[in-house]
């Protein structure tokens, strides 16, 4: 009896194992841009790299700076203004789309920023003075994404 318990425990080591391998959609609190420091240089000017697509607005900067476990990562940061949307209850919508679009479109740009070797700072910050549709939100994320991933890659080769 104890030999299949053995069986099964090894079959379920491999299917956690299978689990890690695949796409990790949370969005935890190492993603995210909080130091001060960090959020000063990103918006200084000269710095940073920048495209709009609407409803939302990325500035980005690559630094070859790796985390303390040796990985490379992509830190982002979110911003409503309130100047944009008066109402708390509409602010965290937006950020909350943006963050929820960010977790489903980010596969390539990690994918992108793990063989450049570099960390990536990205700032989304909302444009429109309305609330816009997921889809919406979502397209711009992806074409925001894509364009980021393009720039990481032909910037790779030049330097």
């Amino acid at each position: 009896m104890s030999d299949i318990s053995v069986a099964s425990s090894s079959a379920v080591s491999g299917s956690a194992q299978l689990a890690k391998r695949k796409m990790d959609f949370r969005f935890r609190k190492a993603e995210r841009i909080t130091s001060l420091k960090d959020i000063e240089h990103l918006f200084e000017r000269g710095c940073s790299s920048s495209v709009n697509v609407s409803p939302l607005l990325a500035v980005w900067q690559q630094r070859p700076a790796v985390t303390a476990d040796g990985r490379r990562s992509v830190k982002v940061l979110v911003s409503v203004a309130k100047k944009r949307l008066r109402h708390a209850v509409d602010r965290n919508r937006a950020k909350r789309q943006i963050r929820e679009a960010y977790r489903l479109h980010r596969e390539h740009l990690d994918r992108v920023v793990a063989d450049s070797g570099k960390e990536l700072l990205i700032a989304f910050v909302w444009q429109s003075d309305t609330l816009e549709p997921t889809e919406r939100v979502s397209e711009a994320m992806r074409r925001i994404l894509a364009f980021i991933a393009q720039r990481t890659t032909t910037t790779q080769k030049f330097s």
